[in-house]
């Protein structure tokens, strides 16, 4: 099957919408690789300054034109060769701290947006073994979790500058990460549409997330050095859990040269309607509605947040165009507190027929994943209660291949240290091959 074809992008810089949420895991494994942080004046990379914002470019390995060697890698618009999603436009080789026997490469790729159907470019990383490969290397996927939807807080360019050694959480994503590199995959780390690019954000919008995410394995098998094969787990926690189910969902019609052999979704983003529940009146959590409707009107032309957002939060929309997740959570707790109210929520999207109808396509577990799904949740976290993720398993167990495991005593932040020996397990098994057998209870 031919992917779809379209015309060039324009050039400008269209105002952006950041939208900030969950949680800060794969910023931290980013720093703890040295990846460095780049500011973007107008949500844009092409203001970014021209340094390499602390990654550090190797000599390029190739002759591939495709090899990027300027300072100012994220700028877009530029000429790009094919003119199809997932075609690579650039890639740069950077120096990795934290992983031992890995190389890695910032990435950008083309990919259509879900708003209008026009070519974007998406940005991202690869880690990759560094030893020449014997045959060709299966891929993993990582869908990262919230970081903010500033360019600043794109995965493959920031970092937050908190050690490792103080967050077991985050160590266990390194382990993985170095783990997997030993087993000789590939990693393939997207950013998601918007985030350290031109264009908005569509956060939570699962269609935008799960394009992201495969695109960026067909645009990582072009680069030859690689040998990625088609063959893929998809993995994600969080907002990453929602892209991974969404982009299992849409494997066979979005790219169906690749062979998707199993999906990992911790604590997965899903039922609306209960998250509206849960979150309403509870200051730790005031932001994350705000930022759910950015997330939906940077991904939907029909939608406006002044339809279902408050004015004090819509008057402080600044604060979601300049900061990551920690500093606007915290600034938007504030809000809530000093204004005297209980919800940033000034009419339940669930009542207005556009907004129902939007929410309900982001949830994921509509459509049937042919490969098998594993799915992890603690007991523990209130960001994406346990209740949430069991009415997802009722909904999808039957339809789909799915095992799921909850864990005692387990918030979001220690979701993948709990699950470590299961993940592993079961990618290892899907990569493998290995008899699979669903347990849904």
């Amino acid at each position: 099957m031919i992917r779809g074809r379209y015309p060039e992008s324009g050039s400008g810089c269209p105002g952006r919408v950041h939208i900030m949420a969950i949680t800060t895991r794969w910023r931290t494994a980013a720093a703890v690789l040295s990846i460095g942080l780049v500011s973007a004046a107008c949500g844009t990379s092409k203001d970014a300054p021209s340094a390499t914002g602390g990654l550090i470019p190797a000599a390029p390995t190739t002759t591939d034109p495709r090899t990027y060697q300027g300072t100012d890698f994220y700028a877009t618009p530029r000429a790009v060769a094919g003119s199809s999603h997932g075609d690579l436009v650039s890639y740069q080789e950077i120096t990795l701290q934290g992983l031992t026997g890995a190389k890695a490469w910032r990435v950008l790729y083309r990919s259509v947006s879900v708003k209008d159907e026009k070519p974007i470019v998406v940005s991202g990383m690869i880690i990759a073994p560094a030893d020449e490969a014997r045959g060709q290397r299966p891929m993993v996927a990582w869908a990262h979790s919230t970081v903010g939807s500033a360019d600043i807080c794109a995965p493959s360019k920031s970092f937050n500058g908190k050690p490792l050694t103080n967050d077991p959480s985050e160590a266990a994503l390194i382990e993985q990460l170095q783990f997997f590199v030993r087993q000789g995959y590939v990693v393939v780390a997207t950013d998601y549409e918007g985030l350290g690019t031109e264009g908005p954000h569509p956060y939570l919008v699962g269609e935008s997330e799960g394009r992201s995410v495969l695109d960026s394995l067909l645009a990582a098998r072009q680069m030859t050095q690689l040998s990625a094969s088609d063959t893929a787990v998809i993995y994600g926690l969080s907002q990453g859990g929602q892209a991974a189910l969404f982009a299992g969902e849409l494997a066979p019609t979005w790219a169906p040269d690749l062979k998707v052999v199993g999906v990992v979704a911790a604590a997965p983003f899903s039922e609306v309607d209960l998250l509206l529940t849960s979150a309403a009146g509870v200051p730790d959590v005031a932001a994350y509605y705000v930022l759910g409707v950015y997330g939906q009107v940077a991904g939907n032309a029909k939608l406006s947040s002044s339809q279902v957002l408050d004015p004090v939060a819509s008057a402080q929309g600044s604060l979601v165009e300049s900061q990551c997740l920690g500093q606007i959570q915290g600034n938007y707790k504030a809000l809530l507190s000093s204004s005297g109210k209980s919800t940033f929520m000034s009419t339940n999207p669930l009542t207005l027929p556009d907004w129902k109808t939007q929410l309900a396509s982001i949830v994921p577990g509509q459509r049937i994943t042919g490969a098998p799904i594993l799915v992890v949740q603690g007991k523990a976290d209130t960001t994406i209660p346990a209740a949430t993720t069991q009415t997802l398993i009722k909904r999808i167990c039957g339809k789909d291949r799915v095992q799921y495991i909850e864990y005692a005593n387990t918030g979001q932040g220690d979701t993948i240290k709990s699950g470590d020996r299961d993940i592993r397990a079961f990618i290892t098994n899907r990569m493998a091959g290995a008899p699979f057998t669903p347990a849904c209870s």
